[in-house]
């Protein structure tokens, strides 16, 4: 089955599909070594190690290269800055704001350390489910309601934004960024202190690795000289 942007030129989602077997790939290949090579553990679990240095790494080169399309390609500069933007975090989010590496009392919420914005996430996880034990009957309700108004959105709009992002002449931008997204999600999912398994967190090393190579691959399908392989513009 074939979409066509807006402009009537069909669509390849060269970059997603590209991204896609790059992330089969490399997580098929992380999960063989992982359990056929026990000694390896480190390099993907431990802090400042190989993973998470590959992570920051490609997370600098999203920053730079949005920032060097975004001067020249115009037409999409708020798209590439966005991933600047995004790459930029990630790359801080991973080296802990400079905690380590310049040694800086990071600030504190409550009784929790705050060195990333991720923490944030864990932290209202956190006191979420403090609350519930105290006020179940307050906070349970609330939740429901929540997840019922989400369900009830995505099924009256879903096919709608799907229709409008995959009719897009960027849609390769916009899918690419909703899996960064959801790959950093799930990989805070796991980082809960609810699961435990050593393969689950490295599973969430190598999300957050292929959440920076998505944004990369986003990049890629926005620049004017990869036009054509889009098949969008001329």
């Amino acid at each position: 089955m074939q979409w066509r942007g807006s402009d009537g030129a069909v669509m390849n989602y060269r970059y997603v599909k590209g991204f896609s077997v790059f992330f089969a790939a490399n997580i098929t290949v992380a999960a063989c070594v992982f359990l056929l090579f026990p000694h390896t553990h480190g390099y993907f679990l431990q802090e400042d190690s190989l993973v998470e240095n590959l992570t920051v790494l490609l997370s600098i080169f999203a920053f730079l290269l949005g920032l060097v399309y975004a001067f020249e390609n115009p037409g999409e500069r708020k798209y590439l800055l966005f991933i600047a933007c995004c790459g930029f975090l990630g790359a801080m989010e991973e080296l802990s704001f400079g905690e380590r590496l310049l040694h800086i009392e990071m600030p504190q919420l409550g009784k929790y350390k705050l060195d990333g914005a991720h923490d944030l996430f864990y932290v209202t996880y956190k006191n979420v489910k403090d609350l519930s034990r105290s006020h179940g009957v307050i906070v349970y309700p609330l939740l429901v309601v929540g997840v019922v108004w989400l369900a009830v959105y995505l099924f009256r709009n879903g096919r709608r934004i799907y229709g409008r992002i995959v009719s897009s002449e960027r849609a390769d931008f916009f899918i690419l960024v909703i899996a960064s997204v959801i790959l950093v999600l799930v990989s805070q999912i796991v980082d809960l202190d609810e699961f435990d398994g050593e393969f689950l967190f490295m599973l969430e090393e190598m999300f957050e690795l292929n959440a920076a190579v998505a944004l990369i691959a986003a990049c890629l399908s926005l620049d004017r000289r990869f036009a054509k392989a889009r098949g969008v513009r001329k």
